[in-house]
């Protein structure tokens, strides 16, 4: 189980952190440092951060739509985030 999201961007020393944005005391998810890319890669990594417990929700709400390899593509994406075959 993740900790659920909203998640939201902070700053740090040299890196830009995704927090968790639903408790008071903020827990760091991940880090996103400045070193060798360039600012718009750094942007895009920390929104696609962001955005993983909502791109989770999407797929769990969408897969009983889906039939055939979809389907089990998105089975399989599912069970890789949640610590299963991949």
């Amino acid at each position: 189980m993740h900790i659920p999201g909203p998640w939201t961007r902070g700053k740090g020393y040299l890196a830009d952190r995704i927090v968790t944005a639903s408790d008071e005391q903020q827990q760091i998810i991940a880090e996103v440092w400045y070193d060798s890319y360039d600012r718009e890669v750094i942007d895009a990594n920390a929104r696609l951060i962001m955005a993983a417990p909502d791109m989770l929700e999407a797929l769990e709400n969408v897969i009983g739509l889906l039939d055939g390899a979809a389907s089990q593509h998105v089975r399989a994406v599912i069970a890789k985030v949640k610590g299963g075959a991949s």
